[in-house]
């Protein structure tokens, strides 16, 4: 039960967006790298388009994160 207690705390959820937001802003160049392209980014963001998805995703999980954050019980 202690998982389930982790994993639905508001606060957990706002830390982890903000780190997923660090770290797909300031280093897409490197998990790129680590985690090689993304097939269907290229194909639909063109050229370049895995960085652009990390960067997506970059802005996406903090606002994510803060509209859980408050409209969680």
């Amino acid at each position: 039960m202690l998982l389930w207690d982790i994993l639905l705390n508001k606060w957990f959820w706002l830390v982890a967006g903000a780190l997923i937001s660090f770290f797909s802003l300031g280093y897409s160049l490197k998990m790129a790298r680590i985690f090689g392209k993304v097939g269907w980014a290229e194909k639909y963001f063109g050229p370049g388009g895995t960085y652009t998805m990390w960067k997506i995703i970059g802005v996406i999980a903090p606002i994510v994160a803060v509209v859980y954050f408050f409209a969680h019980k």
